[in-house]
This record gives structure tokens, C-alpha cells and sequence, in this order.
């Protein structure tokens, strides 16, 4: 039965990398069933990501609710969830990623709940200790940035861990800067503060060359 079951999660593994291009697809795991983790792939985007954004996560989620918005295959909810967080909603709207993730955490049993639902646009009621935005509000259709940050702060009662994408500033117009970036988590939170920035990892194309930005918005 075991067996069975890991080779089950690992067809819908294959079916969630399948649904997502290498772009957008960027969490590349391994899952270790011996140990009940996963494993960034050496030399992945988030193998190189997950170095500097664990730390931070480590230091404000024990014994927090959170709710990673985006999680894709799950890495950082699962990892919330190893550093003490006492319940995580994983959102992914991909439906086969979201089968992935549904059927992994049930098997390794972990307090992690799988939620497909569009959260920007459906009214979902979910209010959590934390949230996480990695790489995902330049994503929101028919949503303005701002519209996007209100959303997010009507879910956090304690703070959020935004991220700035800054090499889509071509595709997305003018509005998709730092500069309002930055007036606009300070309009919805009281304290802001940039903890990571990184070179973006998009291949060759000098149109996706820029610098990300990880800040840690807090609601007090």
C-alpha cells in the first residue's frame, strides 16, 4: 500500500511538472518519503531561493497560522510547516499542482491544507497569522498591484512576505515598479522592511533580467 501510494504521488508529480512551463514551474523538488521532506534540486531556482528565504521564515512561523498564496508544489508550505507553524493553507490554483499537493501532505500527514480557489478574485474568507507572496502578484489577472496588496492584508492579522518581481517591469506597464511597490505596502501596512533581493534566475532572455525583492510587511 505504501508503495502504491508514493507511486501515485509521483504520476501526479510528473502531471503538475507537465502542467507548468519550466518558466512558471519553478519549484523542481524531490520527495524524500524516508524522511517526509522535500528536497530542492541541486542548482534549481529554488534550491538558490530557498537559501535565502528559509532563514527569514524560520524566525516569525512557530506557532503561527500561515497561508502561502501561490505555493505551487508546496516547498515553502511544506517547510513552514517543518519550522513549527501550527496550520498552513497552501493555495495553488493549478488544479494538477493543487492534486499534487493534496495528495502528498495527506500522506506525509501533515497539518497543511490544500486550497485550489482563486483568492484574489473568489470571496474566501481565511484570516492567518502570516501570509506569503513568492513570485506571484505580477501574476493576478484584472487585478492592479494595489488591488492585489489590499487582498493580501485582509487575510494577515500579524504581517506578509511579499515579493517584487522586479524583471516583468516591461511586460506590465509603467505601475510595476519598486517606487510604488513600496507606497503601496506602506498604505496597507505600518512597518516594511526589504529582507531579500536577488539577481532573477530567467534563463538567457535579457527582457527577464532584473532584481526581486522579498519584503517583510508587518501589521503592527
Amino acid at each position: 500500500m505504501i508503495h502504491n501510494a508514493r507511486e501515485y504521488i509521483d504520476i501526479l508529480k510528473y502531471e503538475a511538472h507537465r502542467n507548468l512551463s519550466t518558466k512558471e514551474g519553478y519549484q523542481w523538488i524531490n520527495i524524500n518519503y524516508e524522511n517526509n521532506s522535500l528536497e530542492p534540486i541541486n542548482g534549481s531556482k529554488l534550491h538558490y531561493k530557498s537559501k535565502l528565504i528559509n532563514p527569514i521564515i524560520e524566525s516569525i512561523v512557530s506557532g503561527k497560522t500561515v497561508l502561502d498564496i501561490g505555493c505551487d508544489k508546496g516547498y515553502f508550505s511544506w517547510f513552514s510547516c517543518k519550522s513549527g507553524a501550527s496550520n498552513v493553507y497552501a493555495n495553488e490554483i493549478h488544479p494538477k499542482v493543487h492534486n499534487f499537493t493534496k495528495a502528498l501532505f495527506k500522506y506525509m500527514k501533515l497539518n497543511i491544507t490544500p486550497i485550489c480557489n482563486n483568492l484574489f478574485l473568489e470571496n474566501i474568507k481565511i484570516e492567518v497569522d502570516y501570509v506569503f507572496a513568492f513570485a506571484v502578484i505580477h501574476q493576478i489577472e484584472n487585478n492592479t498591484m494595489e488591488d492585489s496588496i489590499s487582498k493580501i492584508r485582509g487575510f494577515c492579522k500579524e504581517g506578509a512576505l511579499i515579493e517584487f518581481c522586479g524583471d516583468y517591469r516591461m511586460r506590465l506597464g509603467s505601475e510595476w515598479n519598486l517606487i510604488n511597490f513600496e507606497s503601496i505596502i506602506s498604505k496597507y501596512f505600518n512597518s516594511i522592511q526589504c529582507v531579500v533581493n536577488y539577481e532573477a534566475i530567467n534563463g538567457d532572455n535579457p527582457r527577464n533580467l532584473g532584481t526581486r525583492y522579498i519584503y517583510d510587511c508587518r501589521c503592527n
